[in-house]
């Protein structure tokens, strides 16, 4: 939408055939304006093994408590091979 780092606006979604087959969590923040709520449902629909956590109490920024806990979770997940506990 505003010209960001993707080719274009649906590329990521065009990509996920490529995640197939690898873990994957999507973290998103119930509050952000910056990018819709539906941004990570449709990546979530393209990514059916995917994990989507909505923090109820965050929006955009990776400095808010909600989202430090999931990434730093999702990052302790993926060093586990992706093996959820």
């Amino acid at each position: 939408m505003n010209k960001g780092f993707f080719e274009h606006d649906s590329w990521l979604l065009d990509q996920a055939p490529v995640l197939a087959n690898i873990p994957c969590r999507i973290v998103h923040g119930r509050y952000d304006m910056c990018t819709p709520l539906s941004n990570a449902w449709d990546l979530k629909q393209r990514l059916p093994q995917a994990e989507l956590e909505i923090i109820p109490d965050a929006g955009h920024s990776s400095l808010e408590p909600g989202i430090v806990d999931a990434l730093v979770r999702a990052t302790d997940w993926m060093g586990d091979g992706g093996n959820w506990q």
